[in-house]
């Protein structure tokens, strides 16, 4: 079952309540276009203890409205904490989320989040959906030090979501990372009203943060009721911040992708793609929490090692790329795709010029993704030192999901290398930032057919079994009632 609303983006200066209409606030940013048609799934009903309570989260990604054509790929946590609030609403009486802006891959905001403190989304039309509000984080324009940006970001975010909390009504507070400011404004905002806090730690800060950082985040843990974390790697730094292994819970990060049944060879004909060649596939926000350079220098390696054996010695060397490739065409080459938007594109495809095994294409839908993925002989995660939890282990789950071999440039150690280990033989992982590695796995797979189809057979079990959206919501339900059952915590 759907539910379809057609509603307008609204620009406020201060939130508005449910029962006032909202009135664009005047200036030539507001965006008066008509907004287009929002179709959304009817979750599964969350847990009964729900039942006449007031739930707020606070988190700094949010899924962006579909009236906002150019904003960056709702990536990172924005879809599971989206994913997190239109569950509780199925049961409670109401859902306040307080949630940072969307942006442009230039970083600048849209037309209907300018110059305005805060904004509400239609969701205040809909008692059963989340009630939205937006908040606006200074530092994305400043000429600031990228420390001193995100030190501003973050404690704006903070100051801001404190001020607007202070006005909705909460029997329940959810904290929801990435950023230690949204899990602080929540603790601080459940001391206030005196309602257990659950905080849901998709990655932490890290030790090697600042102080400051620290500081809020072990503010929020130490207040916290539970905690739910989204990798079990990520379990011992929270036990030696103190909080106590009864509160601890895994919260397991799930795929929003819906795998398809098609075959890779019904995929290509359904996408176009030609059948012969081994396509290596990286679908995601290009930015800095993926590596497609080290993708881009792996792909410039796999031309000239194939060179000898599929380039004819009379070809006229000044041709370009694209008219070498299309002579090519069906004879088994290895092509990487990069598949998405963000703010390193246009800094990939420079770095890309010449390379004729590497085509960086427009992102995809939700529907189209599947056939991407089960298109992909290989499905390749490159991860960077920024890489979140909530980012790479989506991905991951997205990847294992499509039943395909997996590549994973990723860290040892790491919660993304720690779930493809518990796969069970379903991808390699070799060390980031390595393109001869990552090129001497992928012509090893090229030749290899039996061990990538067992490699895809293993992920589509362990996806299956253990990364399911219901499995993971239904341990979030059980969160909540221990929280509703043990309101305070001791503190660390």
């Amino acid at each position: 079952m759907t539910d379809v609303e057609t509603t307008p983006v609204s620009s406020m200066s201060v939130p508005q309540a449910p029962d006032r209409p909202v009135r664009p606030a005047p200036g030539p940013t507001v965006d008066r276009s008509p907004a287009p048609t929002i179709t959304r799934r009817r979750p599964r009903p969350a847990t009964a203890a729900l039942a006449g309570r007031q739930v707020l989260v606070v988190g700094p990604e949010y899924a962006s409205h579909d009236a906002l054509p150019g904003a960056l790929p709702d990536g990172g946590a924005a879809p599971y904490t989206t994913a997190i609030a239109e569950h509780l609403a199925t049961s409670a009486a109401g859902v306040t989320v307080l949630t940072g802006m969307p942006r442009h891959p230039d970083g600048r905001l849209p037309a209907p989040y300018r110059r305005v403190l805060r904004t509400a989304e239609p969701g205040w039309y809909a008692p059963e959906r989340p009630r939205v509000i937006r908040l606006r984080r200074l530092g994305g324009g400043t000429p600031l030090p990228g420390t001193g940006r995100r030190a501003l970001r973050e404690l704006t975010f903070l100051a801001n979501a404190v001020s607007a909390g202070r006005g909705q009504p909460a029997d329940l507070v959810l904290g929801i990372t990435p950023g230690p400011a949204g899990v602080a404004a929540a603790a601080r905002l459940a001391r206030h009203y005196g309602a257990p806090l659950v905080t849901v730690v998709q990655s932490p800060v890290g030790a090697h943060a600042s102080r400051p950082a620290l500081a809020l985040e072990r503010y929020a843990l130490c207040h916290s009721a539970q905690v739910a974390v989204a990798a079990e790697c990520y379990r011992d730094s929270l036990l030696a911040a103190g909080v106590d292994p009864a509160r601890l819970h895994l919260l397991p990060t799930w795929s929003r992708v819906r795998p398809t049944a098609l075959s890779r060879a019904a995929a290509r004909d359904a996408l176009g793609w030609d059948q012969d060649r081994f396509v290596v596939v990286a679908a995601g926000p290009l930015d800095h929490h993926q590596d497609g350079a080290t993708a881009v220098e792996a792909a410039r390696l796999l031309d000239h090692r194939l060179a000898d054996l599929y380039d004819d010695p009379y070809d006229d060397p000044y041709d370009d790329p694209p008219a070498r490739r299309d002579r090519r065409d069906g004879d088994g080459r290895v092509e990487i795709l990069l598949v998405g938007d963000g703010p390193q594109r246009a800094a990939l495809q420079q770095q890309a010029f010449g390379v004729a095994g590497l085509r960086v294409l427009d992102p995809v839908d939700d529907d189209t993704l599947p056939l991407v993925l089960a298109a992909a002989d290989v499905l390749l995660l490159g991860e960077t030192s920024a890489t979140g939890t909530a980012t790479a282990s989506g991905q991951l789950a997205g990847y294992l999901g499509a039943a395909r071999a997996v590549v994973a440039a990723v860290r040892p150690g790491g919660s993304t290398a720690a779930e493809l280990l518990r796969a069970g033989g379903a991808g390699v992982r070799i060390d980031p930032g390595d393109p001869d590695a990552l090129c001497r796995v992928l012509l090893d797979l090229r030749s290899a057919g039996p061990r990538r189809a067992a490699m895809g057979r293993a992920g589509g079990r362990y996806a299956r079994a253990h990364l399911g959206r219901e499995a993971s919501l239904r341990r979030l339900d059980a969160i909540v009632e221990a929280a509703l059952a043990h309101p305070w915590s001791e503190g660390c």
